[in-house]
This record gives structure tokens, sequence and C-alpha cells, in this order.
């Protein structure tokens, strides 16, 4: 179902996706400021939207701790605000949800960007509470790549952290992994959004004999990041986001880039084809690899896990809504024009929620036809989200596969998400994107309570790895394999 998500959060997608307001508009965006009575009523109208409509909007944190937070940040507006201002204030907010799925992004920016014309101009690797300098976007400015950043402008990386990572709301629980792959794809828009944003910046790293050295940049322009990543992207190999191989030693090695391809009925036959191949080919083992796989299609998880049961099984749980009724703000808000289909359809549960129809998401599932009974491992970073956090759930409740790499950004009870609501505030125009079905995994016990699936091995690639496009995951998982197979071999 979160393929709807695409439907109504177009808004938000264009967003990102598609090019900028010139750098002057955003300029002119930016000095416009706000009247306290302005902000409020947008304050009101976010909170009211939030207690109204998100069905998980205490699933992580109680509700006597929102509603301080909410009333301390709505006595801060007192005073006028620019826009970016009012974001700053709201933001932690927002990941005080704990749900990666809810959207508060500037209408018209690209992400989190304000001072369009005055960006940090590094790209970072961020792990834990370390940066490494990756390279510069602007080709003429040299970065010691694979360096250490210890500070910008004099602020030590580690309080850069600190203060940027409370907004940093892509991330469902407690989990940290998704934010910093999150602050490494977008740091300059984050850092010039709630830190500052300067002509020059100041970097301090460390340098090839270990001592810190300070160096100058001239600050970039977002039209110079954007083609700085592009030109990257277009230098890729293109490939299918679904792929089987076979290494040299038999072992089956399965990517899912994403589960958002529109055809279903292309999943459905590839995944009948590898699985009929992998059982021709009796691998030593199978490796699926969803890494950065952000979710999709509830059905296309709900498929491939079919291909790993070894029993029937239950996928989710429940699935419900906050409501049946429309939204007192839904003709402000863009929606799915069908969406009444399916308030009709909901009925109130014990629980006070509505279950969301049709029930086929809750019925048992059968092993599929060809389905593979041996060693599977699954690859997982924190961008294996959404849809992709659910089947990693219920394959690792099930205990039918090993997994390598980082915990995944989806928490393991579920998440909140299926159809949008997506509501412009009426003076700020920033728009608020409220999930509106909660989806719980039919599992037990969390083994982590508000976590992700964490794997069994826990590796995390390094600068180096970066930089010289080497897969510690992948290696790592091949030689387990590889250890597992010999001694098999050597209790014979």
């Amino acid at each position: 179902m979160k393929t709807k998500f695409l439907t109504v959060l177009l808004p938000i997608v264009l967003l990102v996706y598609l090019p900028l307001l010139s750098v002057a508009q955003s300029a002119q965006k930016q000095e416009q400021t706000f009247t306290p009575e302005h902000l409020r009523e947008d304050f009101t109208r976010f909170r009211s939207a939030l207690e109204e409509a998100h069905p998980g909007l205490y699933r992580y944190t109680p509700k006597a701790v929102f509603d301080a937070k909410f009333d301390s940040t709505f006595a801060t507006l007192s005073n006028p605000k620019s826009e970016q201002e009012f974001y700053v204030a709201l933001k932690p907010l927002v990941t005080l949800i704990r749900c990666g799925h809810t959207k508060f992004l500037p209408k018209g920016e690209y992400n989190y960007w304000f001072h369009a014309g005055q960006l940090f101009p590094l790209k970072l690797y961020i792990t834990g509470s370390k940066a490494h300098i990756l390279y510069s976007y602007d080709g003429a400015a040299e970065a010691p790549a694979g360096a250490e950043l210890r500070a910008i402008n004099g602020k030590p990386f580690g309080d850069i952290l600190q203060k940027l990572l409370p907004n940093v709301s892509f991330a469902d629980g407690l989990v940290q992994s998704s934010k910093y792959i999150e602050l490494s794809k977008y740091f300059s828009g984050y850092y010039a959004s709630f830190i500052e944003a300067t002509p020059v910046y100041s970097v301090t790293y460390s340098g090839a004999d270990g001592k810190e050295v300070t160096a100058e940049y001239p600050a970039i322009r977002l039209e110079t990041l954007k083609a700085s990543e592009q030109q990257k992207e277009e230098a890729k190999p293109k490939q299918s986001p679904f792929s089987l191989t076979f290494n040299e030693e038999n072992v089956a090695v399965l990517n899912v880039d994403w589960f958002m391809n529109s055809e279903e009925a292309k999943f459905k036959k590839f995944m009948a084809e590898a699985f009929k191949t992998i059982k021709e080919r009796n691998p030593k083992a199978l490796v699926i690899d969803l890494r950065y796989n952000e979710g999709g299609m509830d059905s296309y998880g709900m498929l491939l896990s079919s291909y790993l049961a070894d029993k029937p099984f239950q996928y989710f749980k429940k699935v419900v809504s906050k409501s049946n009724k429309k939204f007192s703000f839904s003709d402000r808000a863009h929606e799915p024009w069908y969406y009444g289909y399916f308030r009709s359809r909901m009925r109130k549960n014990d629980e006070g929620t509505y279950d969301v129809q049709p029930r086929k998401y809750l019925k048992e599932i059968q092993p599929a036809r060809d389905a593979f009974t041996g060693d599977v491992y699954v690859l997982t970073n924190g961008w294996s989200f959404s849809v992709t956090g659910e089947f990693a759930s219920v394959v690792h409740h099930m205990g039918r596969a090993t997994f390598v790499g980082q915990e995944t950004g989806g928490a393991y009870q579920g998440d909140n998400s299926g159809y949008f609501s997506i509501l412009p505030l009426p003076n700020t125009n920033i728009d608020l994107g409220i999930p509106l079905w909660a989806y719980y995994t039919a599992i037990a016990k969390e083994p982590v309570k508000d976590r992700g699936i964490i794997p069994h091995h826990i590796v995390e690639p390094t600068v180096q790895d970066v930089l010289t496009g080497t897969d510690r995951e992948l290696l790592y998982t091949l030689e387990l394999i590889r250890k597992k197979a010999a001694s098999q071999a050597n209790s014979k």
C-alpha cells in the first residue's frame, strides 16, 4: 500500500526531484516574516491535524510528553519569525513522533535547503559520532578524501551532530542508523537550515600525519551541488532494480533495490523465475540485498517473504486508522480522491481505532511454490525502510535468515504509512505530510523495544570502503558462508 504514498505525496516528491526556485526567489522567501498571530494559526493547524489524523502519534512518545512539548513550542511564538525560524522551531516536534513517514517540508524547496546560495561545499560520510570527507562538490576546490572532519567554523563536529540529530525525522522508533545516512546525503541542507550559512567555511580536519589542518572553502550554490550529484549518479552502471546472480562458489545473490515498481505482474514474474532458478541451481546459500531499499508496495514484501517460508505464517497483526470520518482539514489538504471508499469500509475495534479493510493483509500466507528452504542471509542498513522493514521483521521473526549490516530504519513492530494527507499550513505554506494507517507486523515480541531489525552481524563500511567501492557487508557475508561450509565439511 505504500505506493499510495507517491500518489498523494506528489507535492512533496516534487520538492525533492524537480528543479528549484531561483536563488533570488529563495532569498526573498527567507526575508519574509510572519506575525505571531499567523505563526500561532499555523501551529494550531499543525497540532490539531496531527492529533486528529496521525494513527501513531503516541506510538513511541507518551501523550503527556507531547502535550508539554506542544505547549512549550507554542509559547515561543510570541515574536515575528521567518519561515525558516518557524520551520526550525517545529521540526523537533516532527522528530518526536519517531515516524519516518511523517513529513514536514517547505514548499518549493529541495528537501531542507534554506540559503541555497551559501551551502557547505564538502560531501561527508557520517558514521556514529564521526564524519569523513569524501569530495568537494565544486571540482575547483581540493578536498582531502578520507580525512576526518573535526570542526566547521570552529564548531566541533560532535556538537554539530548533537544539534542536528533532533531535527532528523527519517527514522522509526529509536533507530539512529537511518539518521546518519540522511545526514550524509543532505548535510549541506541541514547545516544551512539548523546551524548557519556563511560565504566561506573554515574546515578543520585531520591531516595525513594526524595533526589538525584548517582550510577555507567558499560556499557553493545548490545548482553546483545538484550537478555534482547528478554527474556521479549518471556515471554509475545502469541496472535493473531486481537481479539474481550466482558467484563462482554457487552462492545466489538477489538484489532488490526497491519495492516501488508499479508493474506488479513483472515483479511476480521475476520472483517466480528467480526462485525456480534458485531451486534448480541449489546454491550453498541465498543472499538478499535490501540495503537502501526504502520500501514500496506491501504485496511485494509479502510475496518475497512467502519464498522464504517453510510453513504458513502471518505477516501483519493489524492495520488501523485513527478515524473513518472525513478530517476537519480534508478540504484544505491533498488526499486521494478515492480515500472515502476506504473510510466507508473501516470498522471501529475494541481499542478505539478503526480496522482497515481489506482483511487480506491479515490472512495467513502459505509458502510459495519453489520456496527456498536453505540458508538465507539478508543485508540491511539504515535506509532499509517501510515495506523493507516490515519484510525484514517478519523474516527475522520466523528465524529464516541471518542478518548482516546495520540496523534497519524501519521499526521491528511496523510503521505508519499507507495513504497520506498532505496539509499546507495556511500562512507559511509548509507541507505537513501525515500517514493515515498504522501497520503492526505479526511478531510475538520485539527483540529490542522500539528499535529496528538489529543484524546478527553488525558490519559498517569504512570511509576507505566508500572511496574504493569495497562492499564490506557482502564480503563479510560470503566469508560467513565459506566458514559454515568448511565447518560442515569437516564434521562429516
